[in-house]
């Protein structure tokens, strides 16, 4: 392990990551018309269950968690935000994340988002998850994962 936890995010973690985002990632906030900071709190405060990956000195790395869906609280929306050192460490990442967020995604029927065409590492994380690619709209690509029923 590369001195990186994860553990459930805090008031001040959006705070801290907002400025250091990716540029792909500042590109996934474009597609809603929101500010890095104005996502970060949207994904904290609409997701039930949220996570904040941290260094060994504390600096915030990413976060990410499972959104719900308004108008439909079958749907679930999973999202990610985070720094080009987060990447730096995909390995790690992408076999942590995936008990966490198959867990706390798994009281929905249809887990789906969007993402901005260019972010690679958005794209590779979703696949690992088991997401499906359905659909493309202007630089945003849907996808979505229907979970057992």
């Amino acid at each position: 392990m590369p001195g990186l936890s994860i553990r459930p995010t805090s008031p001040g973690d959006p705070e801290k990551l907002a400025p250091n985002l990716r540029h792909a990632d500042l590109r996934d906030c474009a597609l809603d018309g929101l500010e890095p900071l104005e996502a970060l709190l949207e994904g904290y405060n609409s997701s039930a269950t949220c996570f904040t990956v941290q260094d060994a000195s504390g600096d915030v790395l990413g976060m990410f968690g499972v959104g719900e869906k308004e108008d439909n609280k079958d749907i679930g929306i999973p999202w990610l935000l985070g720094t080009e050192r987060l990447v730096q460490n995909r390995t790690w990442f992408l076999r942590s994340s995936r008990v966490l967020l198959n867990a706390i995604g798994s009281r929905y029927t249809v887990l789906m988002n969007k993402m901005d065409q260019g972010n690679v590492e958005h794209l590779r994380w979703v696949l690992w998850l088991g997401f499906r690619i359905v659909g493309h709209e202007g630089r945003a690509i849907h996808f979505a994962r229907v979970n057992n029923v």
